[in-house]
């Protein structure tokens, strides 16, 4: 994904769910990133371009899109899992 992508920051508890559970597994911890939306900052769990919305609603019906546009427009912090860096 580049600056220039349109995107959608989507939030789904299912997803958040099941990723914690997988995480948790091998010893990692799953937590949401965050995207500023307008005063508020708001969590998602995934960054989807704009043509991939009823690819993850078919897996994870609880969607919800949180803010949508081009990439390098948002201020947000990346989806932590636990990766070592």
């Amino acid at each position: 994904m580049t600056n220039r992508d349109e995107v959608r920051f989507v939030y789904s508890q299912q997803q958040i769910a099941e990723d914690t559970s997988i995480n948790a597994r091998v010893g990692r911890t799953f937590v949401p990133g965050q995207v500023s939306v307008g005063n508020t900052r708001m969590q998602y769990s995934k960054i989807i371009l704009r043509d991939e919305l009823n690819k993850m609603t078919s897996v994870y019906p609880d969607t919800k899109v949180v803010a949508e546009g081009v990439l390098g427009n948002f201020k947000y912090t990346k989806v932590d899992e636990g990766f070592i860096k």
